[in-house]
């Protein structure tokens, strides 16, 4: 596998933003959350580059269900891409869940004068499964299996939830269960109030 043409491919689409203020959106939040949804959402609407990470994982593996395969390439073009975008200046929102890198998150910022607007998406068990269920079985993966995956997947969340202390950190909560165009107004006017709008350079 050419990791140079990787590379290239990864960063071919990234985009300058018009922000005189450099920060990532980052998003808390379970598989089936809603991260994906919300962050093609602010992109449009916020004109900001999404490091997609299931971008990473089609790229590599030809799909985006394989979470475990070729995983140190796929947490190597993932960390690449990152600091990338950080010592170019520019501005993105993170699709993914940053409960595992929040800290490395919270470094990285720090070192490039970055900051965050960190979005925790909030949704019940029950919902994330029907969710799930729903894009696994439409991309082919067995229902018994899936269930097995989301279940192990929902318990380790939690125990990885509960280690870190995240409300001092979380500068909105949203139920994603709620009406997504309000949903949508309440994020952009708390990252509006937080970052003076779009100020051009």
């Amino acid at each position: 596998m050419d990791k140079d043409k990787l590379y290239n491919q990864l960063i071919e689409n990234v985009k300058k933003d018009d922000y005189d203020k450099n920060f990532i959106i980052l998003f808390l939040g379970n598989i089936g959350s809603g991260k994906s949804t919300y962050s093609k959402r602010l992109s449009d609407d916020l004109q900001l580059y999404v490091a997609k990470n299931e971008e990473i994982r089609e790229l590599v593996n030809g799909n985006r269900i394989d979470n475990n395969k070729n995983i140190e390439l796929v947490h190597e073009l993932s960390n690449y891409r990152i600091n990338y975008l950080l010592k170019n200046n520019i501005s993105f929102i993170y699709d993914a869940d940053a409960t595992r890198r929040l800290s490395d998150i919270i470094d990285l910022a720090g070192k490039y004068s970055y900051e965050l607007f960190l979005i925790w998406l909030d949704c019940p068990d029950d919902i994330l499964m029907q969710r799930r269920l729903k894009r696994d079985v439409k991309d082919g993966v067995d229902p018994t299996e899936s269930i097995r995956i989301i279940n192990e997947n929902n318990e380790s969340y939690k125990k990885l939830r509960e280690s870190i202390d995240i409300n001092d950190k979380v500068d909105i909560k949203i139920d994603t269960t709620k009406d997504f165009e309000k949903n949508i107004s309440i994020i952009e006017e708390t990252f509006n109030s937080m970052f003076n709008q779009k100020n051009l350079k």
